[in-house]
């Protein structure tokens, strides 16, 4: 019998991922999962292969190749890397290299918090640096160290320019006057040519219950890039840096574009008199430009259709793909969907992953996204990663469910059906998803549960929440384990 694999970090990150859907993605479960706030760095978190954390801006990097930037200083940043591996051994530098020049650096405060960024270029010709040490020292009034905070830089290309924004904790009471930035010295890197991650189409939500900022993200080159991280520098009218903010794109197709969004605190204020932002999208320390891992035997996932419903700022979305492999599973698929205004601009995101694919078979899923405004959706775009190839264990078998049916209500609707168990185990927290289509067969609308648990050989009532644009003409439900699946 097939078992769960041991996996509960991972699991555990990638359901809080999940569960992150009615509040903009990836971004909440990594404030959850680290207590709440929403200035809390991702890149303090302890991460291993999982989707949710990282060890990216205090932890030295190892050595990776890496890539070159156009000479013109602009907040648009180029970047390539291998897999990453954070080490313990501080960066080394090379006499022939000049060091990281500071540009500019500034900061807000908010109760016990510090939003700070600043600017560095790198003035040297051919050579790029990593894993350059900052230290940030924030100042009272009177001249008094009221906190620090040390870090590493990733990799910057000749001649490129660009931002690190992130959050210094205080003690109770401390009123910051001022701030100064330290920098080392880093790794010399051979570079080569590299094209450029570009920012486009940054609109500007102050009005929202969760003030925020969208934009497009464009990778041109061929390959896939994970884990990047995005820096908001913000200036006054008077071009003065009034702090910064951060989040993680999960991953940018390859030759594509996708969007983002970033939950600000204090957006109104720093933003609210002839402010501006400035966007640098940067490699993280565990950045991975990715070619195809696909077995030569292997077909990649077929995303069949995508739709959505919408009420107010709630959107759901589902997608319906198919695994046109005999001979493995897929497995942490990553996706990106992204909700689009008729202009173009970005009014929602969500990220995470694909519940595990089994092979030789068609699989709807499901999420939501709370939208930044109630502008009307034009479209989504679900946009997949390629996953795991993983050979099937001879005894697994699929979840079928029966009787889907769509219940209509005042306020809320469901679609209940039963979830068919072909194990002799209970098996619990199951991942289901119900689809709703029109008489065309276009999805307009769905919703998703977790089933507790799954009765041995029978069948278990559920009930899931959806989101409709209208009465639908037919209605799916799938079933499949999530990460905290267990056999009991």
């Amino acid at each position: 019998m097939r078992q769960p694999r041991s996996r509960p970090l991972l699991a555990l990150l990638i359901l809080l991922t999940t569960l992150a859907l009615a509040c903009g993605g990836a971004t909440e479960a990594f404030e959850r999962l680290s207590g709440g706030s929403k200035w809390t760095d991702v890149s303090e978190l302890e991460r291993t292969d999982s989707p949710a954390a990282e060890v990216a801006g205090d932890q030295p990097p190892a050595t990776r190749t890496a890539g070159r930037k156009s000479p013109t200083p602009t907040p648009i940043v180029a970047a390539t890397a291998t897999t990453l591996v954070v080490t313990d051994t501080p960066p080394t530098a090379s006499s022939q290299a000049q060091a990281l020049q500071l540009i500019d650096q500034g900061f807000r405060q908010e109760g016990d918090t510090v939003s700070y960024a600043f600017l560095v270029t790198n003035p040297n010709q051919e050579l790029a640096l990593e894993g350059t040490p900052y230290e940030l020292a924030a100042y009272t009034e009177n001249g008094t160290v009221a906190a620090k905070k040390n870090g590493y830089l990733s990799l910057i290309a000749p001649q490129q320019t660009t931002a690190y924004a992130s959050t210094l904790s205080l003690e109770e009471n401390s009123n910051i006057a001022s701030i100064t930035v330290q920098l080392g010295e880093g790794r010399v890197v051979v570079d080569e040519p590299l094209p450029e991650f570009a920012i486009e189409g940054v609109r500007t939500f102050l009005d929202s219950p969760n003030p925020s900022l969208t934009a497009i993200l464009t990778n041109p080159d061929q390959r896939a890039f994970n884990d990047i991280r995005l820096s908001a520098v913000f200036y006054d009218r008077n071009d003065h840096i009034r702090g910064g903010g951060f989040t993680f794109i999960n991953f940018v197709p390859a030759n594509s574009a996708t969007g983002l969004r970033m939950y600000v605190n204090g957006l109104p204020d720093m933003l609210g008199d002839g402010g501006r932002v400035e966007l640098y999208p940067q490699l993280s320390m565990l950045s991975t430009a990715r070619a195809s891992q696909m077995p030569p035997d292997a077909i990649t996932t077929t995303l069949v259709q995508s739709g959505f419903g919408s009420n107010g700022r709630e959107l759901s979305y589902a997608a319906l793909l198919e695994n046109h492999n005999n001979g493995y599973n897929i497995e942490g698929l990553r996706y990106r969907a992204t909700a689009y205004a008729a202009d173009g601009s970005v009014l929602g995101v969500n990220d995470g992953y694909v519940p595990d694919l089994p092979a030789a078979q068609t699989m709807g899923f499901s999420g939501s996204i709370f939208l930044v405004t109630t502008e009307p959706v034009d479209h989504v775009e679900v946009q997949l990663g390629e996953g795991r190839f993983v050979p099937p264990d001879s005894s697994q078998q699929p979840f079928v469910t029966e009787e889907a049916h769509f219940r209509p209500g005042h306020s809320v609707n469901y679609v209940t059906g039963f979830v068919v168990n072909p194990y002799e185990q209970t098996v619990t927290d199951l991942f289901v998803s119900a689809l709703l289509y029109n008489n065309a067969g276009q999805i307009i609308g769905s919703g998703l549960t977790y089933l507790d648990e799954a009765t041995p050989r029978g069948r278990t009532a559920v009930e899931v929440r959806v989101i409709t644009s209208s009465e639908p003409a037919s209605v799916e439900l799938y079933a499949t384990l999530s990460p905290l699946s267990q056999f009991r």
